[in-house]
């Protein structure tokens, strides 16, 4: 069973964790990861994984990353005159 114009789907119209899509069936998708803090608790590294991994699963192919390494900034105002 399966979609017409996608990957094939298991009856409750779940694309199948099992299933290997070719990558010229894919659709191709971007990702964006950022990294704001040096306490953040996921890297970027780990960000991208966990992309790729749903992608894959979904019927998509990372074709683009967009990498946002910045940090937060704060400072403080000195109130004197």
């Amino acid at each position: 069973m399966g979609s017409p114009s996608g990957p094939p789907l298991h009856p409750e119209g779940k694309v199948s964790p099992t299933l290997t899509i070719p990558a010229s069936v894919r659709t191709p998708a971007a990702q964006y990861v950022r990294m704001s803090t040096e306490e953040q608790r996921y890297s970027i590294e780990n960000q991208k994984q966990a992309i790729r991994r749903d992608a894959d699963q979904h019927g998509f192919e990372v074709a683009r990353t967009y990498e946002d390494v910045g940090k937060a900034v704060s400072f403080s105002v000195n109130e004197k005159g």
